[in-house]
């Protein structure tokens, strides 16, 4: 695995953040979306979206980390979660597989470990959550085009 570290995002790293979460998004997740979801999602991975919801204080259990390289300090990765629900969890294409979502997962419910832990998976990720302990916990659904698969998990599997 490479060399990471993990640490609180931050909001000057929001243009970097919103590059790395795009990115992923058009290659990996785009596909499966129509103009409204693309739309919807455009608008909440935006920098400005990022850096207000990075610069606000953290209340209720809200919390976005960053997997930064070693070598350079650039984000390779990045979870927020609000209360215990993932709101955006991206591995940039180069790293996935690599042990960064299952880090970030651990760092973000460390003394949280008997919570379930939910995500609405996009198509795409359904089988990344399942690898992560994640179950299916209803059908699919979409909202705003956005195309999703609610699933849930223990939080003491993120350890795992």
């Amino acid at each position: 695995m490479d060399a990471f570290e993990i640490r609180p995002a931050r909001a000057e790293e929001a243009p970097a953040i919103s590059a790395l979460v795009l990115t992923v998004f058009e290659a990996c997740v785009a596909p499966h979306y129509g103009a409204e979801g693309r739309a919807t999602f455009g608008h909440e991975a935006a920098p400005e979206a990022i850096a207000s919801r990075l610069a606000q204080p953290r209340k209720d259990g809200h919390r976005a980390l960053v997997a930064c390289a070693a070598e350079d300090g650039r984000p390779i990765g990045y979870l927020e979660v609000e209360k215990s629900h993932i709101r955006e969890l991206f591995v940039a294409g180069p790293y996935q597989r690599r042990g960064i979502a299952r880090a970030l997962l651990a760092r973000a419910f460390e003394g949280r470990e008997r919570e379930e832990v939910t995500v609405n998976a996009a198509p795409y990720s359904v089988e990344a959550y399942t690898r992560l302990g994640f179950k299916p916990a209803g059908p699919r659904a979409t909202i705003n085009g956005l195309t999703f698969r609610p699933m849930v998990r223990c939080a003491a599997q993120a350890k795992s």
